[in-house]
């Protein structure tokens, strides 16, 4: 073919250029290039263009393909904190369903902060994409994104649920995880518990909340001891901050801890150490989600596993679906107690309270 030899001088080739050097119109040529339009072409035309497009190096504008046809291939999933370790597998399970649909996952942080979040749905919605998972929403989100679900395209929701909306979800049953937590404990011969409470504006600490205390109210002999406040991001930080605000009481301590994430319970574990404590010899630990980094910390840490790679890829075929006008209902998966080396058998007088030489003034922020 004799326009092969010939150089195109542009800088950017486009699909005119590739017509032009396989000696065809610029509507054969698109066909040609379209995989659900090439059958109007015959193979040796679609073989020219191709071979064109090839030696040019062209690239079909995929973005300006998709409005063409109402579709960009693109979902979008805003996250809350991507250096959470419970995240990449849910990213990855949930990446495997849609590149399998011929989609692409666009991923934003929030951080927890409202104005990113707007931010983020703004975008998104500028970018056209077909369709949201948002695992972000807290408390009072309901409206933003229940508006996006209407004007823009569908919003799936993952890990965080938003009660009263009528946006599906894909979440772990926290309630029932709470409660396995708490009758785990108390099998182990523990009466006097703690938990460090993930923030009140996210439901599925809420929900923890409730399964632990319901738990603990049906064994009469149980004390549940109130830290007096909640951790204002579920992260390490704050995990320390509050286990830090119980050895500072002054008062007997709890004989084990619930931390309502994984990230808080090693913080915990690391306060209850630099206070003098041992763990799970003085304060039994238990976490929950089963981050990945959960069975390689010291001592590996006892947690409820709630699988993100299981609600990742649910949430991405919800998502599918939804595209499709098809409803979809929400869906629970079930919560599994991991038994690992940061809990124990109660003692049977528990520590009054730390060692003297490592008790000091706790400031509560």
């Amino acid at each position: 073919m004799d326009g092969l030899s010939r150089p195109v001088r542009s800088s950017s080739i486009t699909l005119r250029d590739v017509a032009g050097v396989a000696g065809v119109h610029y509507s054969t040529a698109s066909k040609a290039l379209d995989p659900t339009k090439e059958r109007l072409v015959s193979l040796a035309t679609r073989a020219r263009v191709r071979e064109a497009a090839a030696t040019l190096g062209y690239r079909p504008h995929l973005f300006a393909r998709g409005l063409r046809r109402g579709k960009t291939g693109m979902i979008g999933l805003i996250l809350p904190d991507i250096g959470n370790p419970y995240i990449p597998p849910l990213v990855r399970s949930l990446r495997e369903v849609l590149e399998a649909d011929e989609m692409t996952a666009i991923i934003v942080e929030t951080e927890d902060d409202d104005r990113r979040l707007v931010r983020a749905l703004d975008s998104l919605a500028a970018l056209r994409v077909d369709g949201v998972i948002a695992g972000c929403a807290r408390i009072g989100d309901e409206d933003r994104l229940e508006e996006f679900d209407r004007e823009v395209s569908p919003v799936v929701l993952a890990i965080r649920r938003l009660p009263g909306s009528r946006l599906s979800c894909v979440s772990a049953d926290d309630v029932a995880g709470g409660e396995l937590a708490a009758r785990y404990l108390v099998g182990l011969g523990h009466l006097r518990l703690a938990q460090l409470e993930g923030p009140a504006d996210v439901q599925p600490f809420l929900d923890r909340s409730e399964g632990f205390s319901r738990a603990l109210s049906a064994q009469r002999r149980c004390e549940l001891l109130e830290v007096g406040e909640r951790a204002a991001h579920p992260s390490y930080d704050e995990g320390v901050r509050l286990a830090h605000a119980l050895i500072g009481r002054g008062e007997p301590m709890p004989t084990a801890i619930f931390a309502h994430n994984d990230t808080m319970a090693l913080g915990a574990i690391d306060a209850l150490h630099s206070s003098g404590l041992r763990c799970p010899q003085d304060v039994s630990v238990l976490g929950f989600n089963d981050s990945p980094l959960a069975e390689r910390c010291t001592p590996a840490l006892t947690t409820i596993r709630t699988p993100s790679g299981e609600i990742g890829r649910r949430a991405a075929a919800a998502v599918l679906a939804r595209i499709r006008g098809e409803e979809v209902g929400d869906q629970l998966t079930t919560p599994a107690l991991v038994p690992r080396r940061s809990t124990a058998r109660a003692l049977a007088v528990g520590p009054a309270r730390p060692p003297s030489s490592s008790r000091r003034k706790v400031t509560v922020r």
